[in-house]
């Protein structure tokens, strides 16, 4: 099924989620990355002696689950008909030892990568997405100071950077070297109301349920709260927000639109996203039903059907183990804030043996993780967000439920009883 692999891949990678999601944004590609091409500036004498204009490129969500967010990068281009080169912070090298595991601690390493413009916008347009150019209101010193920075960046051997969603993205890469290299931007922020990244997150993965789940389930309270930056670090809400922005001075009567032109680059066709079979909302009610049919029988035939409870506890304890890495090891954001940890853990895969045992003692300990499941369940399921304190999906509250089903029954019949109520049943008429 599409949608759960899309789910098994949020949780066991960590694209935007986020992408996915959670994982955030896509990496582009690395072809025609050759700064020997005969139009290229290989020296900043050539530079100088150029016009130049330096433009923002928006790409708009893709298919992929990772593509839902959008992409980001800038383009250079001789206004002498020269070259026109884009500059793209998302690259990034599968190839790299561990490079799973280093996304996952958030320790992955992004480089600078770059491509003529028609390739680059070509490969957007044949996937049917559009991509938007910004032309920045820059004078000739300030374009060559960024198209210096960028190819500086883009020579250096080895050069990369430590990628985080939300933090250093590339969109913040593109945005923030442009004040960096001295051209004060003013984004009337006192102007829009803050917002969370949660919610813009929901926008941007609208038409992939599953993909909003695997990030609700992802993420915690830090992607609650309303700030001004989340706008920034998603490329379509950036490029909202630098159409609205001024440069120069307020005390000198100087400000002027960052933003001068605009044109878009449309595909000559487009594709609809994929629609997923079964909602994560229709999985939940489908997993009650099923866990109550299996409880009812349970009770009524006298026996026990612990590869189910097993079956239960392996998926939240493997899914427990990825929140656990996330929450303790992981330098990404808003992932070390996840209220999800009390019932989402690796508990389940220590007590999952409990389910064979049937003597008294085993029974007390079965118990007391019965006893916990439910208390932290139910904590995060209704507590946590009736206080608001982190928004907790409607499906993941219906998920939740046959594991509470189950930790009940387990509390209230525990293996040591089962001759009892095989007796029991046996003597029905």
């Amino acid at each position: 099924m599409p949608q759960l692999k899309t789910l098994i891949i949020l949780l066991l990678c960590a694209t935007s989620l986020l992408p996915l999601p959670l994982r955030g944004q896509t990496a582009g590609s690395t072809e025609g990355n050759d700064s020997r091409h005969h139009d290229f500036w290989n020296s900043s004498a050539q530079i100088d002696s150029d016009s130049l204009q330096i433009s923002l490129l928006t790409c708009s969500s893709g298919q992929k689950a990772y593509d839902l967010y959008g992409h980001t990068a800038l383009l250079v281009e001789s206004l002498n008909n020269g070259p026109a080169w884009v500059f793209n912070y998302g690259v990034y090298n599968f190839n790299k030892p561990n490079f799973v595991w280093h996304f996952i601690l958030g320790k992955n390493e992004y480089e600078i990568g770059i491509a003529p413009k028609s390739l680059f916008i070509g490969a957007y347009l044949r996937e049917g997405r559009s991509v938007s150019q910004q032309v920045f209101n820059l004078s000739q010193p300030e374009a060559r100071r960024i198209a210096k920075a960028l190819i500086a960046n883009y020579m250096l051997e080895d050069w990369t950077y430590a990628y985080d969603f939300y933090r250093d993205n590339c969109t913040t890469r593109a945005i923030d070297i442009l004040p960096q290299n001295g051209i004060a931007i003013d984004f009337h922020e006192t102007q829009r109301l803050p917002v969370s990244f949660r919610s813009l997150l929901h926008q941007l993965t609208g038409s992939s349920p599953w993909t909003t789940f695997g990030n609700d389930i992802l993420l915690g309270t830090g992607a609650d709260k309303p700030t001004y930056r989340s706008r920034m670090v998603l490329p379509t809400y950036a490029e909202a927000e630098l159409e609205a922005a001024t440069i120069g001075s307020p005390a000198n009567h100087s400000l002027q639109k960052l933003v001068i032109g605009t044109h878009t680059y449309e595909p000559a066709v487009t594709f609809e996203p994929s629609k997923s079979a079964i909602s994560p909302e229709v999985a939940g009610w489908i997993a009650i039903i099923v866990t109550l049919a299996l409880t009812l029988f349970e009770w009524w035939r006298g026996k026990r059907l612990r590869l189910f409870d097993a079956s239960l506890m392996l998926v939240q304890g493997l899914g427990g183990c990825v929140i656990f890495i996330l929450f303790f090891f992981s330098t990404h954001s808003f992932v070390d804030s996840n209220w999800n940890i009390l019932w989402l853990n690796p508990l389940p895969l220590i007590a999952l043996p409990l389910l064979w045992a049937e003597r008294k003692p085993f029974d007390t300990l079965l118990r007391a993780y019965c006893i916990m499941e439910i208390v932290c369940i139910a904590g995060v399921v209704f507590v946590v967000n009736a206080l608001n304190l982190q928004y907790i999906p409607l499906a993941l509250t219906l998920m939740a439920q046959p594991l509470l089903i189950r930790a009940v029954w387990n509390l209230l019949c525990p293996p040591s009883l089962n001759r009892t109520l095989a007796t029991k049943t046996s003597k029905k008429p």
